[in-house]
């Protein structure tokens, strides 16, 4: 087994002068139909059996109006998950992706995504309140402040690197929240996630933070 990890907005990108803090139109960002037959054809002339497409879940970023006190620069974390069930508007439909899924099969080789179980969006779809740690009574103050409307939040949520407090740095993973394994819904939340990606057809997973998730 050989990986060859792809981050589809970058591998596609033909922007080639970018601006600090540019916008997308300024910056470029690539797409899953740019990852064409000459670019899947390379990859396995040089001995890859597997493709990780990194990044292609719908995250927190500027384009889906996530709230820019909580997103890391415009484009967002990858791994600060909105909605575990969408791709990425910037990189494409599920269509698009279903297609790419595909086009690798016929080259003969595997494809696997990120799997992010330990934690999402502070913004994000399809969970409960019952599903995070909490900071109980306390607001919730983020390390970047750019809006002249604050981010609310109350009461603050523990961040995904398992900040049990209100305002944690930037440092610290403020974009994301941690998920609770003490809740039997979640469990059932993230299987559900896990047979929705595998009727995807995808082949595996590679599981981010794994340590950090309960047995």
């Amino acid at each position: 087994m050989n990986i060859y990890q792809l981050f589809p907005r970058l591998f596609g990108n033909k922007q080639a002068d970018f601006r600090i803090n540019g916008s997308k139109t300024e910056n470029g960002c690539g797409t899953f139909n740019d990852i064409d037959e000459t670019a899947l054809d390379a990859i396995k002339d040089l001995g890859f059996t597997h493709i990780w497409l990194t990044g292609i879940i719908k995250h927190a970023s500027e384009s889906i109006g996530t709230h820019p006190d909580i997103t890391k620069g415009r484009a967002g974390s990858p791994y600060a998950v909105n909605d575990y069930h969408a791709v990425d508007p910037d990189l494409g439909t599920m269509a698009d992706f279903e297609h790419l899924v595909d086009r690798i099969h016929a080259k003969g080789m595997k494809v696997i995504i990120d799997f992010i179980p330990n934690h999402l969006a502070r913004q994000n779809k399809g969970f409960d309140p019952c599903n995070f740690y909490y900071c109980e009574g306390l607001h919730f103050v983020s390390p970047r402040r750019i809006s002249e409307q604050p981010y609310e939040e109350f009461p603050a949520k523990a961040t995904g690197n398992n900040v049990f407090a209100p305002n944690p740095s930037l440092n610290d993973w403020y974009d994301t929240v941690k998920l609770n394994y003490d809740e039997h819904d979640t469990w059932e939340k993230v299987l559900e996630i896990l047979r929705f990606w595998s009727g995807k057809d995808v082949d595996g997973f590679r599981v981010d933070m794994a340590e950090m998730v309960p047995v």
